[in-house]
């Protein structure tokens, strides 16, 4: 029937065409992945958030390290320790070996969520108008060679230079010690005879004084 509606519409009536299929969603972002621990993986947007990530990525490559090394031990101590406790250490193992899979897993998904951030993430560099912003990158490697490396280098030479000095003798710091010490008894007697010879110049000095008082006194008597 509705072809032959279409049929009989008029000639100079056009036929409605279809509507436009609608736009497809755009693709709504992943959920945040929950660890093991309880710690919110998120997708990275931003440097900070990347940084972030990379973060909590190492702390969990920190606590895989350790559940290994507590396993390890866990099996040593199994190897030595009588049939009665075996069964309590194969536990305490088959629960290490389940946390080890929950890290690697968390491990490996913190992986992908900064593969997939690679590319579209948004840096959140401060920036100042009219100044180009800078590759901190590329300032803090020129800073660190430029200006730390020569520090680093006068430090390590001074200290060995002061390494590879001789020692001092110990016969030359005593020889040395009394020397000084006779000059300093030497200084002192100096000191003490220059103020007698001083104290009996003054005493000269103040005699000849009273006698040529006492003589312009007398002299008009005569």
């Amino acid at each position: 029937m509705d072809q032959a509606v279409t049929q009989a519409a008029p000639a100079g009536v056009t036929q409605q065409s279809a509507p436009p299929a609608p736009p497809a969603p755009p693709p709504s972002p992943s959920a945040p992945y929950v660890t093991s621990t309880g710690v919110v993986l998120n997708p990275p947007t931003t440097a900070a958030e990347i940084r972030a990530l990379r973060d909590q990525r190492s702390e969990l490559s920190n606590q895989l390290v350790s559940a290994a090394g507590r396993r390890e031990e866990l099996a040593r101590d199994m190897a030595r320790a009588p049939d009665a406790a075996q069964p309590g250490l194969q536990a305490r193992i088959d629960l290490l070996d389940e946390r080890i899979l929950k890290l690697e897993a968390d491990i490996a998904e913190s992986g992908r969520l900064l593969v997939s951030a690679t590319g579209s993430v948004v840096d959140d560099a401060p920036s100042i108008p009219g100044i180009p912003r800078m590759d901190f990158t590329a300032v803090s490697v020129v800073f660190t060679l430029f200006v730390l490396a020569p520090i680093a280098f006068t430090i390590a030479r001074s200290i060995w230079r002061r390494g590879s000095a001789p020692p001092a003798d110990a016969t030359l710091e005593r020889a040395n010690a009394e020397r000084l010490g006779r000059l300093e008894t030497a200084v002192d007697s100096i000191a003490v005879e220059v103020e007698r010879i001083s104290e009996g110049q003054r005493f000269v000095t103040k005699l000849l004084a009273e006698s040529k008082d006492k003589l312009r006194v007398e002299a008009p008597r005569s």
